[in-house]
């Protein structure tokens, strides 16, 4: 009774905790089953209790960590039925505010083997919003040059590659020709295009994913 009521009052969270921190801060190769149950406090047979091995630890890790963001992207996407030409300049500045904010917290304070996991990750969380957002764009007047779902992906690894990846200097100077690359291959016509970069007094308005001081490489 004594290792069920264990287990049952939240053994699991507790090793997803543990073995999420040590991850982070040694790299997955610098961390080991026994090391974990021994900050947890149980014996290493009850870590396989819940996990296979530890790849199926970090997969579970890496899943709990985008459960927020995953929810966030779910609201862009839904938003942009109701405001669809602002619809990828609010996603892609949302991941700019994250990037920066993630930085911030984790710098210095993760291993970058995991750094470099989630940023590639993260590319391929958010394809399925941004395939969702184009639709919604395609019935507003934009003709992307590739299909939907072949389009979110060249934007995912493009565009928000660059906003993950590279210095915020350089994406800031390199504004304007993104900007323009990215209406030619949606298909946005200047109208269109005057809509998704305005703000609501009608004013010109460059893209808010990116804007922001130099950043340091996630």
């Amino acid at each position: 009774m004594a290792r069920k009521q264990m287990i049952e009052g939240g053994t699991k969270n507790r090793i997803r905790e543990v073995g999420g921190r040590q991850i982070f801060e040694h790299g997955y190769d610098g961390t080991s089953v026994r090391g974990i149950m021994l900050e947890v406090g149980g014996e290493v047979g009850l870590f396989y209790y819940y996990y296979k091995t530890k790849d199926e630890l970090f997969t579970d890790v890496l899943d709990h960590f985008f459960e927020p963001y995953r929810k966030d992207f779910e609201a862009l996407a839904a938003e942009a039925k109701e405001k669809p030409y602002r619809a990828l300049l609010r996603f892609f500045s949302y991941i700019k505010r994250e990037v920066r904010a993630f930085r911030a917290k984790y710098e210095g304070n993760m291993h970058r083997t995991v750094r470099w996991a989630i940023r590639e990750q993260t590319l391929t969380v958010i394809e399925p919003y941004i395939e969702d957002i184009i639709r919604t764009l395609m019935t507003c007047g934009a003709k992307p040059t590739m299909d939907p779902h072949t389009m979110a992906i060249f934007l995912a690894h493009g565009l928000g590659s660059c906003i993950l990846h590279e210095d915020a200097d350089w994406v800031d100077e390199a504004t304007d020709d993104m900007r323009r690359t990215v209406n030619l291959i949606m298909g946005l016509s200047e109208e269109e295009s005057r809509k998704m970069f305005e703000d609501a007094d009608g004013k010109a308005n460059a893209p808010a994913a990116m804007e922001g001081e130099k950043e340091n490489e996630m």
